[in-house]
């Protein structure tokens, strides 16, 4: 899914935040380099109780999660907001930034992110990529926001990677693969964008019983201790739907070549992560 990931930095990240108390992630118990053990290098966490919130399909749509009282619905996802809050105002000038800005200075440059996913996607769709995901790109490229401040990013920044006590308190943070240095409000952006495509893809919309927008970032507001420039949000979030749409082109070409789709599946403008991508490209940039 992600070529170029590395579990030693990853495991490293993760350690270091327990250790500084910055974020909630799950005991990191040991990191394994040696390829013969398993094949692969890999690391071992302790085990966190609880739950996590259904992905496929989406809370919105039914599990745990939909099935809980209206207001223990909004105290779940305001505990997710006010963590990710907490994890960027523990992070805007820690020693940490400094570190993996100069031992992992791809991991500060947006330049380098952009260009990823690009090639992520020129990998999967080859000849058949979506005139939109092209326009976005050199879109992205050219009105990169001016960073005003400098966090550690989750990357993958959603209630679906969070680990929930039975008090609805967000226990752990898992899969950071995708962390980076950079404007914390890209974290903010996926979170928001990620949930809102769940809505647009689910066909019952009614009695969400969801906080609004302006409630989400004023929670987030809070926990961060700074403002959410509109327009930087709008941005990451056309940034946040570019991406995903280059990761699922991915996993669908892996799919195929595995079988598990047929030939001919193809992503388009059909495909419900584009259509929410064009949908918010049209009417926020």
């Amino acid at each position: 899914m992600f070529p170029g990931r590395s579990f030693r930095e990853e495991y490293d990240v993760q350690k270091l935040l327990g250790e500084e108390r910055l974020a909630h992630v799950p005991d990191l118990l040991g990191f394994e380099s040696n390829l013969r053990t398993l094949g692969e290098q890999f690391y071992v966490m302790r085990f966190v109780d609880g739950r996590t919130p259904d992905t496929q399909p989406s809370y919105h749509q039914g599990g745990w999660v939909k099935a809980l009282p209206p207001d223990d619905r909004r105290s779940l996802w305001f505990d997710a907001l006010g963590t990710l809050g907490n994890l960027h105002r523990s992070t805007i000038g820690s020693p940490l930034i400094t570190r993996y800005s100069r031992e992992t200075p791809a991991r500060t440059d947006f330049a380098f992110w952009l260009s990823y996913w690009e090639n992520h996607y020129a990998q999967s769709a080859g000849d058949n990529r979506l005139s939109l995901m092209v326009q976005i790109a050199g879109w992205l490229r050219n009105n990169e926001p001016r960073s005003r401040r400098c966090a550690l990013c989750w990357g993958d920044a959603r209630i679906g990677n969070m680990i929930f006590d039975e008090h609805l308190k967000c226990a752990a943070m898992i899969d950071w693969e995708l962390f980076s240095i950079g404007d914390p409000t890209q974290d903010l952006a996926y979170c928001l964008y990620s949930d809102d495509h769940f809505v647009f893809a689910n066909s019952d919309q009614s009695n969400l019983s969801w906080p609004t927008h302006e409630e989400s970032v004023a929670r987030y507001e809070e926990a961060a201790g700074f403002p959410v420039d509109r327009q930087v949000l709008s941005f990451y979030r056309i940034y946040s739907g570019y991406w995903i749409v280059c990761t699922l082109s991915r996993l669908i070409e892996i799919q195929k070549r595995s079988g598990n789709l047929p030939a001919e599946t193809n992503v388009d403008e059909r495909f419900t992560p584009v259509a929410y991508l064009r949908k918010e490209w049209e009417s926020n940039r």
